[in-house]
């Protein structure tokens, strides 16, 4: 089975690679734009729309936020500009003196033609570390800062499979396998 994964970070691609698998999936790059006040359901839903759109067969695109428990909701749908402003360092030093429990969230959303939007979700807790703990890989940037609850150390420290049993990402990919066997058994 192809699959369509309309994204250009490399690793939310390896990551999706290695859940999906046996599965190929091949993505595809479309500048995707994201209304981020709308809240994190409406930003897939609305790439997942224009990927559909762009490439007119199935689809698939994911949408993952960073959440501080001592600041309700954000970053958010923000994470990335957040990170790119004041980089992780900048988020520890929001969260000095503060309580440090986080989770990262991922709806994934794939779309078909003539088909309705199919919506997966995946979360994980955890806490953010005092200090940065290891070297994230491209485009994980949190990941040196996170550790999920039950973990003694960060993503960034993880191996693949660690990283994947706890992984937002993996929890949302799981449930579109499901999925996707289900609709090839129907």
């Amino acid at each position: 089975m192809n699959l369509l994964f309309a994204t250009t970070n490399k690793g939310k691609l390896e990551e999706a690679r290695s859940v999906l698998s046996p599965a190929k999936i091949c993505s595809v790059s479309i500048e995707l734009f994201e209304p981020r006040e709308e809240g994190q359901l409406a930003v897939a839903e609305a790439k997942a729309g224009q990927a559909l759109k762009a490439v007119g067969k199935p689809v698939f695109v994911e949408d993952s936020c960073f959440y501080l428990d001592a600041y309700p909701g954000f970053p958010g749908e923000y994470s990335k500009l957040v990170v790119r402003k004041i980089g992780v360092r900048g988020v520890l030093k929001l969260l000095e003196g503060r309580q440090r429990g986080a989770r990262f969230v991922t709806i994934l959303a794939f779309a078909a033609p003539r088909k309705r939007l199919k919506i997966f979700k995946g979360e994980c807790r955890g806490r953010v570390l005092e200090r940065i703990a290891g070297k994230p890989r491209e485009g994980m940037h949190y990941d040196s800062i996170f550790a999920p609850t039950g973990a003694k150390k960060s993503f960034a420290r993880m191996n693949k499979a660690e990283k994947s049993a706890y992984s937002h990402r993996g929890k949302a990919l799981r449930a579109f396998a499901k999925w996707l066997v289900k609709q090839n058994d129907a």
